[in-house]
């Protein structure tokens, strides 16, 4: 045996056990050949084999990014897209926004992120929404795409809804179009039906750009020790191939595909399952796979179309909705399940999650192979206590992010009050139940690292160190939120036989931590970095 990476610690986290151990593993081409409290055999180490002396550096599985939006994630990350994340007014915004047209005076369109009325302080009417009159006044001559922190609302001048054919009398199944006084479109333009021409201008760059922009990105997870991400689709309907599954394969072709993609296009409306078919069978490989479809049931309690079971605590008119028909969603699922394809539903609501529970249990009673298919819920920012068993009954991920937990605890105070915020990200709760938990970011809504992404989990404070005001009870310990962003995701993906534990035989996707999480104060975990990233064998990111 030729080991051709040999990696030796005083802390090596399997996943299988609860607490590390020092010792040592072997990698052998793509695979895991020995991992254990032995030293390697000497016979092993030959002049090509790499040898690390890693210390009190922790190495665990692979960590899995179960949640983000490729493509957009590239470009708002991108020199070519304006910080907007800070800001306290419409009025800075829209200067910030002439400031970077200055600097990038040949962009022939301008896109922003990050803005979020519920931060607007000084605005001149704190929190309300903008209008494309302030944008209008200062860029009359190109189009200009401002999204929200939440991806749930863009921000229009004239010319991009010209550009974009939004015009009051346009046919939508869901979401809120803004109109003005004179009943025009405001420039306002909240979830994803209404967006998605916005979303196709927003991330229409270049091929030489485009890629940049994807080489970044890759860059930037595999420095976070990322091993693997999921793509989620930001659209409701489907009409072609995936863009970012059409991205990513150009990178894989090209050689410059470095951190496993599992992609997940559009479910669509119709059941008509023929093209994400031959997208699987057309697109899948060793380094990019599709397990499944993503569709959303409901919005966000930012904008209250999040779908609640009872109404709002600041709106009590309404409680929310649907995006489309529970049977449109039932039948499409039941559809998909049969083909094999798992499913992601993005589900912030408690009856958007009820109701999501309710179609798997439909699909379960029906498909002999439910089984098998990999279903997840994402977010479930609100549930009812009574429908966390129901994941595990039903073999259903929760897949979360933690991070999100501080971004916005106060507003879901307003919109829901206290009581039922007792029923906010209960991860404590959902391991004690049995549930197989995966944890993401959901980036760009929030940034890639998983160490805050884990600090948030284990503390529920955040990242200045502040409680969050909500369900102290939920938080979790180390051991269980890395076995979330490995064992889980994997699970998740139906790949757990190959992937999200330390052991022979597994590929070998390895990510070390620069200290050991398990022996450092819980405050320090959100400081710590990657020293080393192994996908499939091979050093994609080294700090040694």
């Amino acid at each position: 045996m030729k080991a051709d990476i040999i990696l030796k610690s005083d802390a090596i986290f399997t996943g299988l056990e609860g607490q590390p151990f020092k010792g040592s593993m072997a990698i052998a081409g793509k695979n895991i050949v020995y991992v254990g409290r032995e030293e390697v055999p000497a016979s092993w180490i030959q002049d090509e084999t790499k040898v690390f002396e890693l210390g009190s550096r922790l190495i665990v599985p692979g960590l899995s990014e179960t949640h983000m939006h490729y493509l957009l994630s590239a470009t708002i990350l991108s020199k070519y897209c304006c910080n907007l994340v800070d800001t306290k007014s419409e009025e800075e915004c829209v200067e910030l926004m002439k400031d970077f047209r200055e600097k990038n005076p040949n962009l022939d369109k301008l896109i922003g992120f990050g803005w979020f009325p519920i931060n607007w302080t000084e605005s001149k009417v704190p929190h309300a929404l903008p209008s494309k009159e302030s944008l209008d006044a200062v860029f009359p001559d190109i189009s200009v795409y401002l999204l929200m922190a939440d991806c749930h609302t863009f921000w229009c001048n004239t010319k991009a809804l010209k550009i974009c054919n939004i015009t009051k009398d346009m046919e939508y199944s869901f979401g809120y179009l803004g109109l003005g006084e004179d009943e025009e479109p405001n420039g306002i333009l909240s979830e994803l039906e209404l967006m998605a021409p916005c979303f196709n201008q927003f991330y229409d760059f270049p091929d030489d750009i485009s890629e940049d922009m994807q080489m970044n990105l890759l860059n930037e997870l595999a420095k976070q020790g990322l091993t693997s991400f999921t793509d989620v689709a930001e659209c409701t309907v489907l009409s072609g191939d995936s863009q970012d599954l059409k991205k990513i394969k150009l990178m894989e072709r090209k050689g410059k595909l470095t951190i496993r993609a599992n992609v997940y296009p559009s479910l669509g409306i119709t059941g008509d399952l023929s093209l994400q078919k031959a997208m699987r069978r057309n697109y899948s490989s060793d380094m990019v796979k599709i397990p499944g479809l993503k569709q959303f049931f409901d919005g966000v309690t930012s904008t209250y179309s999040a779908c609640l079971i009872e109404p709002y605590r600041d709106k009590p008119e309404t409680e929310g909705r649907m995006n489309y028909d529970e049977t449109i969603f039932d039948h499409c699922i039941v559809e998909a399940n049969q083909a094999g394809f798992g499913i992601k539903i993005h589900c912030i609501g408690d009856y958007a999650v009820r109701k999501g529970l309710d179609i798997f249990e439909h699909s379960k009673n029906v498909n002999p192979n439910y089984m098998q298919c990999r279903n997840s819920i994402e977010h479930i920012e609100s549930i009812h206590y009574n429908d966390i068993p129901r994941f595990r009954q039903l073999n259903v991920t929760a897949s979360v992010q933690p991070v999100h937990l501080p971004l916005d605890a106060n507003e879901k105070i307003d919109r829901i009050g206290m009581e039922r915020c007792e029923y906010e990200w209960p991860f404590r709760s959902m391991i004690d139940m049995g549930l197989n938990l995966a944890f993401g970011s959901d980036s760009p809504v929030s940034g890639l690292n998983p160490y805050e992404n884990i600090y948030t989990a284990v503390t529920r404070k955040d990242l200045d160190g502040a409680d969050t005001g909500v369900n102290p009870q939920e938080k979790i310990t180390v051991a269980e939120a890395l076995r979330a962003y490995t064992y889980g995701s994997a699970y998740s993906h139906n790949r757990e036989d190959e992937l999200g534990t330390l052991e022979v035989g597994k590929l070998a996707d390895v990510t070390v931590i620069d200290r050991n999480l398990f022996d450092i104060p819980e405050e320090e975990i959100k400081d710590c970095k990657a020293s080393l990233t192994i996908v499939n064998g091979k050093v994609v990111y080294s700090d040694l």
